[in-house]
């Protein structure tokens, strides 16, 4: 290497690298912030779906107390494709549980969890259950499904279970719910003496006990 060749030195091109270097720098921060607006955009739309790991558990993304399956009335929706379903029960007070409205403070009605709204699964449940029957309020409770989000092509195959006590009425529907549409289920009735009595319902549902279904 020879020591004595002299070197140019351009204060000119030096100043319009380090402007360059810095543009650059500034896309690529914009481009990473951008990454998760677009993940998450590409998650709503339709036909998109994100495929659950094959041990997922859905209800891993929000802590539930299993206390919730042995409270003496619940009303419990299962389904079986990645459409966003919700559980609503209007109660006799004009209170609607549903995902915007988790707890009736008067009744202590509760939805425990709310399914295929950002962890998504082909096996989803929502669960509303109330603890304690003296504080559940005489008259009518209206059951509905609303299909919040539609992701699938496939029929709503979904079921519907009234639990009291040890007794479970099922309700098994075979029909769709396009999107934003809503879907009456049951009304029942409860009285602190006479108890939980179905009142009108949208199939015919079965009887059975806890120790049929496994609930």
């Amino acid at each position: 290497m020879k020591y004595n060749e002299k070197i140019k030195f351009k204060p000119d091109q030096l100043e319009y690298d380090l402007q360059m270097k810095k543009r650059h720098n500034w896309w690529w921060l914009l481009l990473l912030l951008l990454i998760p607006l677009i993940l998450w955009l590409l998650s709503r739309c339709d036909g998109i779906v994100v495929t659950p790991p094959e041990d997922f558990n859905d209800t891993i993304d929000i802590p539930v107390d299993p206390a919730v399956f042995h409270h003496p009335v619940q009303v419990m929706l299962t389904w079986h494709n990645y459409d966003d379903l919700d559980l609503h029960v209007k109660e006799p007070n004009g209170f609607e549980i549903y995902h915007r409205k988790k707890t009736d403070a008067e009744t202590l009605g509760h939805l425990n969890f709310d399914r295929n709204v950002s962890v998504i699964t082909d096996h989803p449940k929502e669960h509303i259950s109330w603890p304690k029957t003296d504080k559940m309020l005489p008259g009518e409770y209206f059951v509905f499904v609303r299909n919040y989000k539609e992701r699938s092509d496939s029929i709503n195959d979904y079921q519907v279970d009234v639990i009291y006590d040890d007794t479970v009425y099922r309700f098994d529907l075979h029909e769709e719910i396009t999107e934003m549409n809503t879907v009456g289920i049951v009304k029942f009735s409860w009285d602190p003496n006479a108890g939980l009595t179905i009142l009108q319902t949208r199939v015919t549902p079965q009887t059975l006990t806890r120790s049929e279904t496994g609930l």
